[in-house]
């Protein structure tokens, strides 16, 4: 599945039809965020966590030096960035969070963390640009993967993004 997303007001789109779609769920895919620097990935989860319950409670940055937020929304949600974790691992409270189904997860630079450490369920979002449009090529892994991407591509509004 691939979006284009030619402004923001595309991207803020396709932030509120996947939140619609995890609010149908129990339990939640991470969602694995990859691309350039300057893509759109941290846009993208500022306002995903700002349409979720109490995300306007949240205070939603890049959290590059300190690896992981957590956001108080329902689900609540563990915002990792591994842009400064190569080769390095993970310590016990990033996994807690991480292979959490019950919380969301969104992860910046996922390429950075080996793939035999990512979670067993997810949504990967590769993201691409050429000039001012983004390009997202989305794959799933898991159950809970393959739902959300379900739901997304049967999502009315989506379409108008493909």
């Amino acid at each position: 599945m691939q979006f284009i997303l030619k402004n923001i007001d595309d991207t803020s789109n396709l932030a509120m039809i996947l939140v619609t779609c995890l609010q149908k769920m129990d339990q939640f895919p991470a969602i694995l965020l990859q691309g350039d620097l300057g893509s759109g990935k941290t846009t993208m989860t500022r306002m995903l966590v700002r349409r979720l319950q109490g995300g306007d409670q949240a205070e939603v940055s890049s959290p590059s030096f300190n690896v992981m937020n957590v956001y108080p929304t329902l689900p609540e949600t563990a915002h990792f960035d591994f842009y400064r974790m190569e080769g390095l691992g993970l310590d016990g409270t990033m996994e807690e969070y991480l292979y959490d189904p019950n919380r969301l997860s969104i992860v910046e630079w996922i390429n950075y963390l080996p793939e035999y450490l990512w979670p067993d369920d997810y949504i990967l979002m590769q993201w691409t640009t050429e000039d001012t449009v983004r390009k997202i090529r989305l794959s799933a892994q898991g159950s809970l993967g393959y739902s959300l991407m379900a739901c997304l591509a049967d999502m009315g509004d989506a379409k108008k993004l493909f």
